[in-house]
């Protein structure tokens, strides 16, 4: 199974701002300091000091100057380890473009509402004994397990892959905070509303299933994913997340989190690239690939080469 590891490279920012939101709708703190704070991190999820060795950066060129699209891992890798060149060219654009505002109050307040089961709804119910004592094996004890029952799957899905990864500040955060600091320009290519439906559509109860009756197996795949993100391997990080046979096994999944949001969105970056100046942040396999963002720039007449 290849969703798990999806999930953390794209999507699990989504969960810093959940968990921060949870503060609106949770009576006492106690269930919140218990979301909130990371568990006791296991051997794969020990933090690293390790530098990324060759940053997912690529420079574009276009009648304006250039631009800048980066690949990020939303968490796993401090942001602080990545190369200095791409602080540099943070610094020396004046547009900064991410996905989603997941910074934004609202967003915060909205997503946790989204992420909620309805009240005749119950995860531990709908899953039977022995899974869900699987589900609350995988989740690490993020959530508490009353809580964790009343939650969509998608939510539980992106909570658990978050375990596996590295406990780490959320690196388009990071980014995003560098920028404001310079004044720069902020842009969004969707709607924290979009990626929730996205998310809503893409990873069902069925993938849920599939998600902790597998869990080694998504374990080592998202390590393999980290590993080659710091070792700035980008054809063995396509390899992992476009796995011919997983793809043809899910094709909705593939659709909706990369396929579908990358076509909406070359649109959008063109407009930005024509000006130059613009720094892209997004994740990392959206650059990936015959369907990437790289390849379909490259297509149109773009000129994009990796930065060395």
């Amino acid at each position: 199974m290849r969703r798990l590891g999806l999930a953390a490279l794209l999507l699990v920012a989504l969960v810093t701002c959940k968990r921060e939101a949870e503060t609106e709708q949770t009576p006492s703190s106690e269930p919140v300091a218990s979301a909130s704070a990371p568990v006791a991190p296991s051997a794969s999820a020990a933090p690293s000091a390790e530098l990324v060795s060759k940053p997912m950066l690529w420079e574009v060129s276009t009648a304006g100057g250039k631009s800048y699209l980066f690949g990020t891992m939303h968490v796993g890798v401090e942001a602080d380890h990545l190369p200095k060149v791409v602080w540099a060219k943070v610094n020396e654009t004046t547009t900064f473009v991410m996905e989603a505002d997941v910074s934004d109050p609202l967003a915060m307040t909205g997503m946790a509402k989204e992420a909620m089961l309805p009240p005749d709804r119950d995860l531990q119910k709908e899953l039977g004994p022995e899974l869900w004592a699987k589900t609350v094996k995988a989740a690490g004890g993020a959530l508490p397990d009353a809580m964790l029952a009343h939650f969509k799957p998608w939510f539980v899905v992106v909570t658990i892959t978050a375990q596996l990864m590295p406990k780490t500040q959320p690196m388009d955060s990071s980014l995003q905070k560098k920028a404001k600091e310079e004044g720069d320009k902020l842009a969004y290519l969707e709607s924290w509303q979009e990626q929730v439906r996205m998310l809503d559509q893409a990873i069902d109860m069925d993938v849920l299933k599939d998600t902790v009756k597998n869990f080694e197996d998504e374990k080592r795949m998202a390590l393999g994913m980290h590993r080659a993100y710091l070792d700035g391997d980008a054809a063995a990080l396509e390899k992992v997340a476009f796995e011919p046979d997983e793809m043809k096994s899910h094709p909705k999944l593939y659709d909706l989190l990369f396929f579908q949001r990358n076509d909406r969105w070359v649109p959008i970056l063109q407009q930005h690239l024509e000006k130059g100046g613009v720094f892209i942040a997004v994740g990392a396999a959206h650059l990936l690939g015959p369907r990437g963002l790289v390849a379909q720039l490259g297509k149109k007449g773009t000129a994009v080469q990796r930065v060395p």
